[in-house]
């Protein structure tokens, strides 16, 4: 996000989804990513899969990759992601 230069990769399987998130209070720009990332983490995104043809809901993991770089995965591909790179940080909520 330009607000705080991180740069957010979406697994692919997810990209076609939303996000269900309000505030009642106007959010500044680091205010906004934070509650995003939280919404990601919390508020069971929903998503199509086209494999199976539904619709899936599930909350997602983050996990830093570089310093400007943040992958937002499935709790399945997360798992393998740190399986395969251990120093990959994972956010917490």
């Amino acid at each position: 996000m330009e607000t705080t230069g991180t740069e957010y990769i979406v697994e692919k399987k997810v990209a076609l989804g939303t996000v269900m998130f309000g505030h009642t209070n106007v959010l500044n720009g680091i205010e906004w990513v934070q509650a995003f990332q939280d919404a990601l983490q919390k508020n069971s995104p929903q998503w199509y899969d086209f494999g199976d043809h539904t619709f899936k809901s599930n909350n997602l993991v983050l996990l830093r990759y570089d310093e400007n770089t943040v992958l937002v995965l499935t709790p399945e591909a997360a798992k393998k992601y740190r399986e395969q790179h251990p120093k990959l940080v994972l956010l917490e909520p």
